[in-house]
């Protein structure tokens, strides 16, 4: 899929994007269960969540022409880093339409994102 741009949430309006993109993957699925938007809204607000307190992490969204495609999370869990020196980083909150350039795009962000910390 040509044209796919992967975006850094870096306001309260992508952040939003960001929470509600399963909500336009999953909809019309009977086997989706969404989770609570106040926990969601929580749990990626950096200055609510205790976790960014020792630890970092970004998040990206991908998209094709003006449509949200996918989204990821890329992850420093400091606690991990300082027991085990092993220099990993970590991805969460993957999702994202069924399109292997799209699943790339979003975990080559994450991979240069990591490399640079």
């Amino acid at each position: 899929m040509a044209g796919i741009d992967i975006i850094a949430v870096d306001s309260k309006a992508l952040r939003t994007a960001f929470i509600g993109l399963p909500w336009q993957l999953y909809r019309g699925n009977p086997y989706w269960v969404p989770p609570l938007l106040a926990d969601e809204h929580w749990l990626f607000d950096k200055a609510r969540n205790p976790f960014f307190v020792e630890s970092e992490a970004d998040f990206f969204l991908a998209r094709v022409n003006s449509r949200l495609v996918g989204r990821i999370a890329a992850i420093k869990y400091q606690r991990h880093l300082d027991k085990f020196q092993d220099r990993t980083a970590f991805f969460g909150f993957f999702e994202c339409i069924d399109d292997q350039e799209v699943a790339s795009a979003l975990f080559d962000a994450v991979t240069n994102w990591a490399q640079v910390r």
